[in-house]
């Protein structure tokens, strides 16, 4: 299911991305340490957290406000925001290009890896600043959504290369 990305922008102050996996161990009578096989997990968030400097296109915006309504006039699209998401307020994949730190590839290049957020969307809406003589600052919290009918699959992922050219490091 994936599909050229689209191009977010320029970010300030970096990327974090977050699984926020909240495990827990049963109770069961008598339990004083945990016990191998007794995990369960109530809840898995991944988040991509960042900070926009520049609203490039229309799909930016729309998820930057989380759930919209879009109309097409002569010369705009009138963007209004919704109470509700509905299905085209949930992005295909949103995918974070990013290098390791540290990590060089035999030829000393750094190692490139992706992070995919599938079906993803903002689902709280931050203030947007705009300040004379800077640049607009947009801080956006991207959460991945499972689909109904695979909801026990994680909808994020990680993208690693290969070690084709020799092992890194």
């Amino acid at each position: 299911n994936m599909r050229t990305p689209n191009v977010l922008g320029a970010t300030r102050g970096g990327t974090t991305i977050a699984l926020n996996k909240d495990e827990r161990q049963v109770d069961a009578d008598g339990r004083r340490t945990n016990i191998r096989g007794f995990q369960r997990v109530d809840m898995v968030s991944p988040e991509l957290s960042t900070t926009l400097i520049e609203v490039n296109d229309l799909d930016t915006l729309r998820l930057a406000l989380g759930s919209t309504t879009v109309d097409t006039l002569t010369n705009f699209y009138k963007v209004r925001p919704n109470l509700l998401p509905v299905n085209t307020d949930y992005f295909a994949n949103i995918t974070l290009f990013a290098t390791i730190n540290g990590a060089r590839d035999p030829l000393g290049r750094q190692v490139p890896i992706a992070v995919v957020y599938e079906w993803a969307r903002a689902n709280q809406v931050s203030d947007i600043p705009l300040k004379d003589k800077n640049e607009m600052e947009m801080p956006i919290k991207i959460v991945a959504h499972a689909l109904p009918s695979n909801s026990f699959q994680i909808p994020m992922y990680v993208l690693l290369p290969k070690t084709t050219f020799g092992y890194y490091a």
